[in-house]
């Protein structure tokens, strides 16, 4: 008697990575991705991504990922757009779940992230002139002289929480 030969697969297996930036600005538009590796010998079939936020940042959503099958070896990145519209820490939790051997054997995977959103940078300039004597400022109608040595002192400020990056002077 002669037995056919047969081959077992393992059942679909994923990985995965959630990357999200460490901090944006309000008004930033910015991704969240997750990618999602099938390590597995089979197919994984309606692949679908989920995503919950938590915290005090405002997000609103710009496009969002559509589920899908994922091939043994096969990898995909699952991809969030948001506008960051108010400040605050946000959390973001992912899972992408889906069935394997026609449906009968469940997988997914879970990660998280944070993002804190931050009121852009703010900058306001305040000038001060002194004329002749160093340290006292010289009042809102004084004239300096031809020849006599002057200082403009500017002083920058960030109300802002987002750093400023590259702030110089021009004429």
């Amino acid at each position: 008697v002669s037995t056919p030969a047969f081959t077992v697969q393992n059942s679909g297996a994923l990985v995965s990575t959630l990357s999200a930036p460490a901090t944006v600005s309000v008004n930033q538009e910015f991704s969240v991705t997750f990618f999602v590796s099938n390590t597995g010998g089979t197919q994984v079939d309606a692949l679908t991504p989920a995503l919950s936020l938590d915290g005090a940042g405002i997000l609103t959503p710009v496009a969002s990922p559509v589920a899908l099958n994922l091939a043994p070896s096969a990898s995909t990145n699952f991809v969030w757009t948001f506008n960051a519209t108010s400040s605050g820490a946000v959390s973001f939790s992912v899972t992408a779940a889906g069935t394997t051997c026609t449906g009968s054997v469940a997988v997914s995977t879970t990660r998280t992230a944070a993002t804190l959103v931050q009121t852009p940078a703010a900058i306001t300039v305040s000038v001060t002139v002194y004329i002749g004597t160093p340290g006292v400022p010289a009042g809102p109608l004084a004239v300096a002289k031809q020849g006599q040595l002057f200082t403009i002192v500017a002083t920058v400020t960030n109300t802002g929480e987002a750093s400023a990056l590259t702030v110089l002077p021009s004429a």
